[in-house]
């Protein structure tokens, strides 16, 4: 069985701050020709709410490797 359709992942980076800021949402759509990496930071109530979605396309062959973080490992 052929897998044709998108996979993807969604991704938070946590802020660093306890205020809130930079809390990066996103997500990784792997699709027949190209990778889409799609993401905005989540706002809080000091930014007055979510900024706007930025998305660049990544042709396969731009990627080198992946690899899971060792925390996933087990």
């Amino acid at each position: 069985m052929m897998l044709t359709d998108p996979v993807n992942i969604n991704f938070q980076c946590q802020p660093a701050d306890p205020l809130g800021r930079e809390h990066v949402i996103g997500k990784l759509r792997f699709l027949p020709e190209e990778v889409e990496l799609s993401w905005r930071l989540k706002g809080n109530v000091f930014t007055g709410g979510k900024s706007e979605m930025n998305s660049i396309i990544l042709p396969y062959g731009c990627l080198l490797y992946t690899s899971p973080s060792p925390r996933d490992r087990g």
